[in-house]
């Protein structure tokens, strides 16, 4: 790929160190910390900060927008904002809006977005008693997580690597980063499938077959309402994080696309 300007919006649970998940990164790219940044802000507020901040850092030519899981939606809403300056978004295992089907039944988090969906309170309290195990039992925490593992994640949640760097990022999400977290996962739950018709940049989707954290359901949403989708890669047999390797990978030799 050409473009080298290329900025990694991470997940939640999550963190900029994801793309470190199965060692380390040679691509270049710039994975703001949303954990921790402007925690103060609403979500609209914030994503026109972080459009402000890219901007900044990247003051002339095109961007690359990779959004993971719950960074999908704010992929998008930065391929808004930014505009003219976007020239690709690339969803790995993208969480589509709740609203656009029956997801929420057959998701691994259900209950934490459901709990969000229902109450603003009860989802805080949730947030505070996970934030405790982190902190007292964080391989407990891990463990629940990954417990209804399926597809490649299953053998993935084992690896030392994979499992050293992404429980480190669930315990300073749900422990330092626990305000950017609530902010993103409150605002993931509303309504927001009225941005995806606003999306005029080209996106690519990359979907593994066996996701039980974001159904294959959500990449054939998606793709179905977004107005230019370049390619879909269904991964058969991958699950969640697993799709982040070939997808990476296909990226450092230019055939993400």
């Amino acid at each position: 790929m050409a473009d080298r300007q290329r900025v990694y919006l991470h997940g939640f649970p999550g963190g900029p160190e994801e793309v470190h998940a199965f060692g380390p990164c040679a691509l270049p790219i710039y994975a703001p910390d949303r954990r921790h940044d402007a925690p103060g802000l609403d979500f609209p507020a914030y994503v026109d900060h972080l459009a402000q901040t890219i901007s900044v850092r990247f003051p002339q030519g095109g961007l690359t927008l990779i959004g993971f899981s719950a960074g999908a939606r704010m992929a998008l809403e930065l391929s808004v904002e930014l505009g003219d300056r976007v020239n690709e978004v690339i969803l790995i295992s993208a969480a589509a809006p709740l609203q656009m089907g029956a997801f929420l039944k057959d998701m691994a988090g259900r209950l934490v977005f459901g709990t969000a969906q229902k109450s603003k309170l009860a989802f805080n309290a949730l947030t505070a008693a996970q934030t405790l195990l982190s902190r007292w039992a964080p391989n407990r925490l891990y463990q629940q997580i990954f417990a209804s593992a399926q597809g490649a994640d299953r053998e993935l949640k084992s690896d030392h690597l994979f499992k050293q760097v992404i429980q480190s990022v669930i315990v300073k999400t749900l422990q330092s980063g626990s305000p950017g977290y609530r902010r993103e996962i409150l605002a993931y739950v509303l309504p927001w499938g009225d941005l995806l018709p606003r999306v005029t940049a080209p996106v690519t989707l990359w979907h593994g077959t066996a996701d039980n954290w974001t159904p294959i359901g959500m990449a054939n949403a998606l793709e179905a309402a977004l107005p230019h989708v370049r390619s879909v890669h269904r991964m058969p047999g991958l699950s969640h994080f697993s799709t982040l390797l070939p997808a990476f990978t296909a990226l450092q030799e230019g055939t993400g696309s």
